[in-house]
């Protein structure tokens, strides 16, 4: 078996989550496009240089670290703020923000400063207005 067989999976994933990214405000994306962009190029090393196979660690390493991490931390998140760990769930939503970084990252961050995440009460909801306007601050 080549090694190649090895990093198919991680090509093809990344593809299908680089396509839909392009299409969109490439802006807002930028930071998972170059990630993606990353681990392509990293891919394609371990395609070309078929008897190196440093180049396969290196594509499943980004790839792990690009795409894995970030839907994990977000998962443990969600998982917290169902069962009620607030300051859990915050952690891991800024942990995923941070590794996300670019504006998605800068986003999810910017969100849990200014809105303090979710508020206790009847009024639980998420201020999903404008987070540069000071005016819109949640109550």
């Amino acid at each position: 078996m080549n090694q190649r067989f090895l990093v198919y999976p991680i090509l093809f994933l990344a593809i299908t989550q680089l396509i839909p990214l392009l299409g969109g405000e490439r802006r807002w994306y930028a930071a998972q496009i170059s990630q993606l962009s990353v681990t392509l190029l990293a891919c394609c090393g371990a395609i070309y240089f078929s008897k190196d196979s440093v180049w396969v660690s290196i594509a499943w390493a980004l790839f792990a670290a690009f795409v894995i991490a970030p839907a994990v931390l977000t998962s443990l998140a969600a998982g917290k703020e169902a069962s009620g760990y607030w300051r859990g769930a915050a952690m891991f939503r800024q942990l995923a923000g941070r590794v996300a970084w670019g504006q998605t990252g800068r986003f999810i961050v910017a969100m849990r400063r200014r809105c303090g995440g979710w508020r206790a009460g009847k009024r639980r909801r998420r201020c999903w207005r404008s987070i540069n306007s000071p005016r819109n601050r949640c109550r």
